[in-house]
């Protein structure tokens, strides 16, 4: 179970090196009621997923010192069930196979709209876990 903080707000995690991107995700989804975090390396984002609380975690694939891949592998050993957004601008991901070795959730490709960040964390987090979708298109 994810925490809900004093003020009735779902925890998040961002793990983002580009300032600019982690913070505008993080008001865009604090605008919608959520409580983001933002670190900047995938070494910080381990250490905060074991001590607990999340409900989603949102990661770029491209960090220093360990891609999204190998943190995604990382992460499923502290807490196989919680569900992560990868994102990438990077084409030569090949996404079946990251899913399957990785686990990977949800998969967003860069440039995103911040409302579609927004839409996929409430549809993970009001959804049974039995109908979340693996690819995420936003409606329009």
């Amino acid at each position: 179970m994810f925490a809900i903080t004093r003020s009735g707000r779902r925890k998040i995690l961002i793990v983002e090196d580009d300032e600019l991107i982690g913070w505008s995700m993080a008001y865009a989804l604090g605008r919608a009621g959520f409580d983001p975090e933002v670190v900047d390396c995938a070494e910080a984002a381990l250490g905060k997923i074991a001590a607990g609380g999340y409900g989603v975690v949102i990661s770029d694939f491209t960090l220093p010192r360990m891609d999204g891949l190998r943190f995604t592998a990382g992460l499923r050993t502290i807490s196989p069930s919680l569900p992560v957004i990868l994102m990438s601008a990077r084409e030569e991901i090949c996404l079946p196979e990251a899913e399957s070795n990785a686990k990977i959730d949800f998969f967003i490709e860069k440039p995103f709209n911040l409302q579609e960040i927004v839409s996929l964390v409430q549809d993970i987090l009001d959804s049974p876990a039995s109908n979340l979708r693996k690819s995420y298109e936003p409606e329009n």
